[in-house]
């Protein structure tokens, strides 16, 4: 199915290349759907700025920023970017959501709940 003006992509910041990988490939088993994948946050930065993010899945744990500074720099250039924080660092969750994330996903996951995440995404947003 080929993408329409109303498709946005997701994007996913996460070092681990296995981690990775599993979420483009969750993502990405729809149709039309289309993960773009950064390691890291300036990556993750570029892919903000020339594509349509409607939905961020990212990881605090990064090798050049604070995963929450992400999170927040995210939320500043694009306010209208829905942001899930997937991390193994729960104690940061109440960090995370002050800086912008909309949910909080604990490491580590089904890769189910990602398919869901996003659905939900579609479907009607997620709340603060």
């Amino acid at each position: 199915m080929p993408r329409t003006a109303n498709d946005s992509d997701v994007l996913c910041v996460e070092d681990d290349p296995d981690i990775a990988r599993i979420l483009q490939l969750m993502i990405e088993a729809t149709p039309g759907r289309r993960a773009l994948v950064a390691r890291d946050g300036a990556s993750a930065l570029k892919l903000l700025d020339r594509g349509d993010v409607g939905l961020a899945l990212v990881d605090l744990g990064l090798p050049d920023l604070d995963g929450v500074d992400l999170v927040r720099e995210i939320h500043r250039r694009a306010p209208q970017t829905r942001i899930v924080v997937i991390t193994a660092y729960h104690e940061r969750r109440g960090e995370a959501i002050a800086a912008g994330a909309s949910a909080f996903l604990g490491k580590p996951f089904d890769p189910e709940q990602i398919v869901a995440l996003v659905e939900r995404h579609e479907r009607n947003g997620m709340d603060h």
